[in-house]
């Protein structure tokens, strides 16, 4: 009986062939983060539009949100 190896996995020729790209990576987790974005971003402005209500300043209020 002759013992043979296993064959191994291919090895890369250049490193840019394992490279991925940023935005692939981070792609899969956008649904869970933008609609938590959006809330916050709403929250922000509905804030926003009540302290400038009672305050009569939006300057004044833009700097808390901004």
């Amino acid at each position: 009986m002759v013992y043979t190896n296993p064959s191994a996995p291919r090895i890369p020729l250049r490193f840019e062939e394992t490279r991925v790209p940023v935005w692939k990576m981070y792609y899969q987790y956008l649904p869970l983060i933008l609609p938590w974005l959006l809330l916050s971003a709403m929250f922000s402005v509905v804030v926003t539009a009540i302290h400038a209500w009672k305050t009569d300043s939006l300057q004044f209020s833009l700097l808390f949100v901004g």
